[in-house]
């Protein structure tokens, strides 16, 4: 039996706009909760959305963070 060769190709970005989260979750494995406040800034994320534009193979991308609905400004202004 002989298994070929594939090439590994990212289909998916995901973005995780902020560690600020208005719940603490004990299964949070962002460390996400209502004091942490850290947030990427537009720029970044519009920076990294361009750079995946020019990657051929991605076809979708994820938001998370936190809870980037506490950000709906962002996402508006992103999306």
């Amino acid at each position: 039996m002989t298994i070929g060769h594939a090439h590994a190709c990212p289909e998916v970005l995901g973005l995780l706009l902020t560690s600020k989260c208005n719940i603490k979750c004990r299964h949070c494995c962002n460390d996400s909760h209502p004091a942490n406040s850290e947030s990427a800034s537009f720029e970044r994320i519009s920076r990294l959305i361009d750079e995946a534009a020019e990657i051929p193979s991605i076809r979708e991308i994820g938001v998370s963070g936190g809870e980037p609905f506490l950000y709906l400004k962002l996402l508006k202004e992103i999306f």
